[in-house]
C-alpha cells in the first residue's frame, strides 16, 4: 500500500467516523505534521460534503443539465425510476474530478470507489421494507381487553381476539378477529385490528384489504386506517398508491400527520 493508498484509507475512516484509537491518533498527528495529507483531506471532505449537499437540495432536473455525455442516459425505467440516471451522472462528475488531481493512480482509483460508494448511499431511496420495518408498529388497544381480565376474557370471542392480540400472538387473535367477522362482517374494530394482526405476520396483501374496507365503512379509524394501508404499499413497494395516502394523511392535521411526512420525503 503506497503512502496515499495510507492516507486516504485514514482519511476516509475518518469521514465514516470508524477509525480505532490508534488509527484516529495517527490521522491527527498527519493533520499537523503533513501539509499534502492536509491538502488531500481538505479536498477529499470538500468532495464528499458538496456531493452530500447537492444531491439533498437540488432537484433531479437540476442535476441532469450538468451531464452531457450519453452513456449516462442508458439505463430502463426501472432504474430511472430509483434515482440510476441521478446516481451515474454524479459519479460521472467525481470521476472527471478525480481525474484531473495529481496523486498517484492507485490513490485516485481507491479515493473514486470511496467516494461512490458515499454517492450509493446518497442517493439510493431506503427500501420499501426497510421503512416498513422502520415505521410499522401494531395499533395498541390501551389495554382495556383480555389482559386487564385475564383468561375470564375468553369467554366472549371478540375479547379473546384482543386478549391474544394484547399478548402478541397475532396469527391466533386474527383467526379470532375471522370468527367474529363471520359472525358481523361490519364489525370495524374486528376489520381493523384484523389488519393489524395480517401485517404482523407478514400477510400484507390480506391487510390492504381490511383497511380498505374500513375506509369504505366511513365509522371511524379512517386515517389510522389509510396509515397502514400506506405502510402496506410500501412493504410492497407500491409508491405510487403510498404517496396519495400519506399526503391526505398530512392534510388530516392528526398525530399522524408528522409521521406521514417524515416518511414522505424518504420516498420522494
Amino acid at each position: 500500500m503506497t503512502k496515499e493508498e495510507k492516507h486516504i484509507k485514514l482519511i476516509d475512516g475518518y469521514l465514516r467516523n470508524s477509525l480505532t484509537g490508534a488509527e484516529l491518533k495517527e490521522f491527527e498527528e498527519l493533520l499537523i505534521k503533513d501539509d499534502d495529507f492536509g491538502q488531500m483531506f481538505i479536498e477529499m471532505k470538500t468532495l464528499v460534503d458538496g456531493i452530500r449537499s447537492a444531491a439533498s437540495k437540488t432537484t433531479l432536473e437540476e442535476k441532469l443539465r450538468r451531464f452531457e455525455e450519453p452513456d449516462i442516459y442508458d439505463i430502463s425505467p426501472e432504474q430511472e425510476e430509483h434515482g440510476e440516471r441521478e446516481r451515474k451522472g454524479m459519479i460521472l462528475i467525481v470521476f472527471n474530478y478525480l481525474a484531473g488531481q495529481k496523486w498517484a493512480v492507485a490513490a485516485v482509483l481507491a479515493l473514486f470507489v470511496i467516494v461512490t460508494a458515499v454517492l450509493v448511499n446518497i442517493n439510493t431511496k431506503p427500501s420499501g421494507d426497510k421503512l416498513f420495518e422502520e415505521y410499522f408498529l401494531p395499533f395498541g388497544t390501551g389495554g382495556t381487553y383480555g389482559l386487564m381480565r385475564g383468561d375470564s376474557a375468553k369467554n366472549d370471542l371478540s375479547d379473546e381476539a384482543f386478549y391474544y392480540y394484547d399478548r402478541e400472538e397475532f396469527i391466533l387473535a386474527h383467526d379470532l378477529f375471522e370468527q367474529v367477522l363471520d359472525e358481523d362482517s361490519r364489525n370495524v374494530l374486528a376489520l381493523f385490528y384484523s389488519g393489524n394482526a395480517l401485517m404482523a405476520i407478514g400477510q400484507v396483501n390480506e391487510a390492504i384489504d381490511r383497511f380498505k374496507e374500513v375506509i369504505q365503512l366511513g365509522e371511524g379509524l379512517e386515517i389510522q386506517s389509510k396509515w397502514y394501508l400506506a405502510l402496506c404499499y410500501l412493504k410492497l413497494e407500491n409508491y405510487r398508491k403510498a404517496i396519495p395516502l400519506l399526503k391526505e394523511i398530512i392534510k388530516s392535521n392528526t398525530r399522524y400527520s408528522e409521521k406521514a411526512e417524515w416518511l414522505l420525503r424518504k420516498i420522494s
